[in-house]
């Protein structure tokens, strides 16, 4: 048994990750630093939704900081204190920063207001740095190092300052910077004014993946500035409508670079008094291939090759919104850079993906830009602009023409008059613009009685009925509840309160007729023409009329048997041949009839 034991304690011992909550919300710490405090290599901590204002710095762990429900509801902000974000401790890929917005620091001795990585190689990904400042270096994103390989991974990159590196600064790295969309970053400080958008100064290798770099400023290099040992690959990139003051609107070379590779780029709307694509104040080889580039926008010190490049309109979505963070860099439908690029050749691969992880070529063939364009379409019989519902669709890259539609919103495919744009015609029982519903007119009904009038009306579309209408307007006297189409009216032609029953269902009041109000009886009287017959009337006996519907006359007082029996009544019969006969017949027959 000894022994045994002894084995199991020499057997290595697996510990397994932990999971450390963070949030407001009952989670087991109130702040991301306690929860970084009380984490090991190897360990998540999760981040919940919400605002935490404070600093956060690896201290070396390897560990994952991810929030629950991504960057547009978990944002770190430094609170003008520092970094926001901090990578100073020899921290490997292992160390990952994963759906935040960092925003709102200024930097570690004025560099990387964002986020700091000194000497690491930390995996930043599906962020959101914006809003960031330093006077110095990096206003996003700092990164320096020999031999430090960080990866910025579909982040969004924007509004941020520097003097060097609006958006990113890197320094003797080597990044992976893919996927991301660097908008709108301005380089603009007490220096330099180099690199709106990026700044790779002095590096041994890099490349810029499926990223859209625009609306960015500077003085010199508005979307990227360069200088370095090595080779800069631009690779399915978009840079667009990036500004610089002085030289190269799109892409600055300063110093040394033995050359600058762009396979399927784009640059399109850039802009610089010199260069406003590319300029380059070194001998550089330019190496433009598969690309959208213009040799007039073009200012190097060097020579450059050309490689099945093109000039036309890439046909952006949207690249002049007024809005600039609304702007679109997506290609859209009929945009030349479709089915141009390539997928080898030179040394180049292209990406699996594109900028929103859709799949890298989606026919045969490589679009040049950061988007790889696609789009499906939906069977649209009736050709009214709007798809069949039940159709799975179809994934093209070029419009395949009629009877299709890049939605599938239709209600009746079969009717082109029927559809998501067409005009409701109210009360016909027909949803025309497909919304659920027939448009219904309604009519106020302000006596509440259910009948409406037509002097104020409404109509809806969405299956309600708004309070105080009704969809009729039949009402006569929509100040009065009880008059209405529903109204019953009951005869009485004398007047004298009581009807014999007779009714009628009408708005206004007929002739010789009563509310139920206004009588005493529904029904009952037996001659509705003589106001003193009714069944309230007083009965005058041996008139020969019933006077209070009784169903008979009252008989008279006296002249006949009272006796309850049956009598014939008594007469003089003046006839002289047997006036005396007669009258003592009738009086043995009574006699007889009644027993007496």
């Amino acid at each position: 048994m000894f022994s045994f034991i002894t084995i199991l304690l020499a057997l290595p011992m697996s510990v397994s990750a932990a999971t450390h909550t963070v949030g407001s919300g009952g989670e087991t710490y109130a702040t991301i630093t306690l929860g970084i405090a009380a984490a090991n290599d190897g360990d998540l901590v999760l981040v919940s939704d919400g605002t935490y204002t404070e600093n956060i710095n690896y201290g070396g762990k390897g560990i994952t900081i991810r929030s629950v429900n991504g960057a547009a509801t978990t944002t770190i902000d430094g609170n003008a204190s520092g970094s926001v974000v901090t990578f100073s401790t020899g921290e490997g890929a292992s160390a990952v920063l994963d759906g935040f917005t960092v925003t709102n620091g200024n930097g570690t001795s004025n560099n990387g207001g964002g986020i700091y990585c000194s000497g690491t190689s930390p995996t930043i990904q599906n962020c959101i740095v914006t809003d960031n400042s330093v006077t110095a270096n990096g206003g996003g994103i700092y990164t320096d190092g020999s031999g430090a390989t960080p990866t910025i991974d579909n982040c969004t990159i924007t509004e941020n300052t520097a003097d060097v590196g609006g958006g990113i600064y890197v320094n003797t790295s080597i990044p992976v910077i893919e996927r991301c969309e660097i908008l709108k970053n301005t380089a603009s400080g007490p220096s330099f004014d180099m690199g709106g958008g990026i700044a790779i100064i002095n590096f041994t290798s890099a490349a810029i993946t499926n990223c859209t770099i625009a609306d960015n400023t500077a003085a010199g290099g508005g979307g990227i500035v360069a200088t370095g040992s090595s080779d800069l690959w631009i690779e399915n990139c978009t840079l667009s409508n990036n500004s610089a003051s002085s030289f190269g609107g799109g892409i600055a070379v300063v110093s040394s670079l033995p050359s600058l590779v762009t396979v399927n780029a784009i640059f399109y709307g850039n802009s610089a008094p010199s260069g406003n694509s590319v300029y380059s104040s070194a001998s550089t080889t330019i190496n433009f291939n598969y690309s959208v580039i213009s040799l007039s926008d073009v200012v190097t010190a060097g020579g450059t090759t050309q490689t099945a490049n093109i000039t036309s309109d890439p046909l952006f979505v949207d690249d002049t919104n007024t809005t600039i963070l609304s702007r679109d860099y997506h290609l859209s439908l009929g945009s030349p850079c479709i089915d141009t690029g390539t997928g080898t050749g030179g040394g180049f691969t292209a990406p699996a993906d594109d900028i929103d992880g859709d799949t890298r070529p989606i026919t045969t063939l490589y679009d040049m830009g950061s988007d790889e364009a696609w789009w499906t379409y939906y069977t649209d019989a009736d050709d009214d602009g709007y798809g069949d519902p039940s159709d799975s669709g179809t994934i093209v890259t070029t419009d395949p023409g009629a009877n299709y539609s890049l939605n599938k919103t239709d209600c009746d495919d079969a009717d082109d008059t029927i559809n998501p744009g067409a005009t409701e015609t109210a009360d016909d029982g027909i949803d025309q613009n497909c919304s659920g519903y027939d448009l219904v007119t309604f009519y106020i009904d302000a006596d509440d009685d259910g009948y409406g009038v037509a002097t104020t009306t409404t109509q809806r579309d969405d299956g309600t009925s708004p309070t105080g209408y009704v969809t009729n307007s039949t009402d006569c006297d929509d100040t009065d509840a009880v008059r209405n189409p529903g109204t019953i009216w009951y005869k009485d032609s004398d007047g004298d309160g009581y009807s014999d029953g007779t009714t009628q269902t009408l708005c206004f009041r007929p002739a010789g007729h009563k509310l139920t109000s206004e009588l005493t009886a529904l029904s009952g009287d037996c001659d509705d023409v003589n106001s003193t017959v009714n069944p309230a009337a007083t009965e005058i006996a041996g008139d020969g009329i019933d006077q209070d519907c009784s169903g008979a006359d009252l008989a008279a007082a006296g002249g006949g048997s009272s006796s309850g029996g049956c009598f014939i009544a008594e007469a003089s019969y003046n006839d002289s041949s047997s006036g005396s006969a007669i009258d003592l017949v009738i009086k043995k027959v009574n006699m007889l009839i009644n027993g007496r």
